[in-house]
C-alpha cells in the first residue's frame, strides 16, 4: 500500500484594514478555520508574527482512481449484445431464433 500523501496550504490572518487597522482577533482566525475545515483542510500549526497570524494545514491528496478493466464483463458491453449472444438465429429457418447450445 503506497504512503499517505499530503496537499498543504498556508492562510495569512491580517487585520482587515491592514496594519494600521488593529490586531486579529479570536472571530477572525474562527472564520478561516471553519471555511478551511469544511473543505477537508485539517489546522497543523499557528504562527503569530506581530499582527498577522499564518494558520498552516494538510489534507490528505486525492488518490487517482485506477481504470476497471472490464473487457469480457457482460457490464461494459451493451444488455442488448449480451442477451443476443445467448440467441442463435439459423439461416433458411423461418420464426424466432432459438436458444444456442
Amino acid at each position: 500500500m503506497a504512503a499517505q500523501e499530503w496537499e498543504h496550504k498556508v492562510q495569512v490572518v491580517a487585520p482587515k484594514g491592514g496594519p494600521m487597522s488593529g490586531t486579529v482577533n479570536a472571530p477572525m482566525i474562527q472564520e478561516v478555520l471553519d471555511a478551511e475545515g469544511t473543505d477537508g483542510w485539517e489546522l497543523v500549526s499557528a504562527v503569530s508574527g506581530g499582527i498577522v497570524v499564518w494558520l498552516l494545514f494538510k489534507r490528505p491528496k486525492p488518490r487517482a482512481r485506477q481504470p476497471v478493466d472490464r473487457k469480457g464483463s457482460a457490464h461494459a458491453r451493451n444488455p442488448w449484445e449480451v442477451a443476443a449472444d445467448h440467441f442463435v438465429h439459423r439461416e433458411g429457418e423461418g420464426g424466432t431464433p432459438t436458444t444456442g447450445a
